[in-house]
């Protein structure tokens, strides 16, 4: 599927495209519990496609939810308790569900902290795109994910706290 038969001329969504999902990951945990994720960058994914970044938040800031693969009909696993654009990045800082309210939560905190999940990604709507530029898009969510679709997607481990 290509972003074309996402975005049709009236840039509507059509379906959403998981295979442009990505992340520039780096994650680095506070003494808060607040985790540090880089959740894109415009660096060349997987697929050959590069997200400028021109976000659009305001959805996503009332609603900052932070899931588990993409999964949007599962419950979150944290949210996202600042998001902004930084020196060419969309970063987030993210705190968990704690594991006495959604063990599976705990479990996956447990897995970044412990260097067994490195990556994240992003879902989003691109609402302008030339070529394989993405140019413009509006953030869904971010996801915990094993594989993410940018190559550079791995935990800076120098950068944890």
């Amino acid at each position: 599927m290509a972003i074309a038969d996402i975005v049709d001329s009236s840039s509507t969504m059509k379906t959403m495209d998981t295979r442009t999902l990505r992340l520039k990951a780096s994650v680095s945990a506070k003494a808060d519990g607040i985790y540090r994720f880089i959740g894109s960058t415009a660096a060349v994914d997987r697929v050959g496609e590069v997200v400028e970044q021109n976000w659009d938040l305001e959805n996503y800031k009332r609603n900052p939810v932070i899931l588990y693969g993409h999964d949007q009909g599962g419950l979150p696993i944290g949210k996202a308790v600042n998001v902004a654009v930084e020196n060419g990045a969309l970063t987030f800082d993210v705190k968990f569900v704690p594991a006495e309210i959604y063990p599976f939560a705990g479990t996956v905190e447990a897995m970044y902290r412990d260097g067994f999940l490195n990556a994240v990604s992003v879902g989003f709507i691109p609402t302008d795109v030339d070529g394989n530029t993405i140019k413009k898009a509006e953030l869904l969510e971010l996801s915990a994910v094993p594989v993410p679709a940018n190559h550079e997607a791995l935990m800076q481990r120098g950068a944890r706290k």
